[in-house]
């Protein structure tokens, strides 16, 4: 069966949501998905409607634990279409080039991968500039993180010190 490299992991970079469909980037193995999962407005009773519906739930509840195990559960929809994408790339030595756009769809009854065209903004945000400059700054190298509090909060130690920091790209 020759060289197969073992199955790398998947490395979540951003998730993005709209009303009628979750977006997430993933870095897998030298690849970059961008993978869409879309209200289907041709398929009734299709698995992506039923899973965006759970999700679209769990927001109006407020539910963080719902959300995110809604999130998963439409990202395990996509998950095996990358997969096999992924294993075709690899066998045919397909080198990395762009983003592949991948979009779980449901046609015929069975969920399958079709590209689609939505870009999605990495990093999500711009930039900051340092209004300012009289504050001290330090190298991310400097920084040791302790604590993860929240998202882009941590309790994090510089030097001798213990600090809360809010990353801001």
């Amino acid at each position: 069966m020759g060289n197969v490299p073992p199955k790398p992991a998947v490395e979540l970079l951003f998730f993005q949501e709209d009303g009628v469909s979750i977006q997430t980037l993933v870095n897998y193995g030298p690849f970059r998905y961008h993978l869409l999962v879309e209200r289907n407005y041709d398929e009734g009773g299709c698995q992506e409607n039923a899973l965006l519906e759970k999700v679209d739930d769990a927001l109006r509840a407020s539910d963080d634990a719902a959300v995110d195990d809604a999130r998963e559960a439409c990202m395990a929809l996509a998950y095996p279409l990358m997969f096999d994408d992924y294993r075709a790339r690899i066998s045919s030595n397909q080198k990395p080039k762009g983003t592949i756009k991948l979009q779980a769809i449901t046609s015929h009854g069975a969920i399958r991968a079709t590209e689609h065209d939505r870009h999605i903004e990495y990093p999500p945000t711009k930039p900051v500039n340092n209004e300012y400059p009289g504050i001290e700054t330090v190298s991310s190298a400097d920084v040791v993180v302790l604590e993860e509090i929240d998202l882009a909060i941590q309790k994090v130690k510089v030097g001798s010190e213990i600090f809360c920091l809010k990353s801001v790209h």
